[in-house]
């Protein structure tokens, strides 16, 4: 039986994709009146979804004064960056311990599909952030801790945000080859060559995020 969302839970997603994929761009204004016209609805839900947002670092918001979009420098993304790698090195190696590696597997399969797909369709539209986001997420489907999960999404989501400001888009190519390499060594059942596949990967995309300066 499907779930129906809550009106808090459609706004947060609607504004979070919005705004990783940079259509509200960074340093844009977020008013309650506007966001509850736009919406239909009351100012509960909608201060609800900005809570959530400010909570994963995507806005700025005071009750009071109202929200405006996080908008990171390159150093700021480095260091996401770094705290990005130290929890997927964690969750790489918890998953490939899991009970239910053979859905890792399928998910990790299916992120690859997809991002061969946006680069075979040449287009950006949808954002970088679905297919290279979704391989690295996958491993925390299996490392059996919410909390890690939630604080790790929380980092991806800021770094998306500022690599769809970018000219990004031309990089999928490395990003896919690396992530291949990733998945290969994860299906060999190889911890020690994932993490270093996995290591080189976030290196190369340091390297990568200093030439948006």
């Amino acid at each position: 039986m499907l779930i129906k969302q809550s009106l808090s839970e459609q706004i947060y997603q609607y504004l979070k994709k919005d705004i990783i994929l940079q259509k509200i761009p960074c340093g844009s204004k977020l008013t309650i009146k506007e966001l509850e016209l736009n919406f239909n609805v009351s100012s509960t839900p909608v201060r609800e979804a900005l809570t959530r947002l400010a909570q994963e670092g995507l806005i700025d918001f005071s009750a009071n004064v109202g929200a405006r979009v996080c908008d990171f420098t390159i150093d700021d993304l480095v260091e996401i960056t770094d705290i990005c790698e130290i929890f997927d090195c964690y969750a790489i190696e918890k998953a490939m311990g899991s009970e239910q590696f053979g859905g890792l597997l399928n998910e990790l399969e299916g992120a690859l599909i997809n991002h061969e797909k946006i680069i075979e369709d040449n287009t950006e539209e949808i954002g970088e952030w679905y297919y290279s986001n979704d391989f690295h997420t996958a491993f925390y489907n299996y490392i059996g801790n919410a909390r890690v999960k939630k604080n790790a999404e929380s980092y991806r989501a800021q770094f998306s945000m500022v690599v769809a400001k970018s000219s990004y888009f031309e990089t999928l190519r490395d990003t896919l080859f690396e992530h291949k390499l990733i998945y290969g060594a994860v299906k060999e059942k190889n911890i020690g060559k994932a993490i270093f596949y996995l290591k080189q990967h976030f290196e190369n995309g340091r390297k990568r995020i200093l030439k948006m300066k």
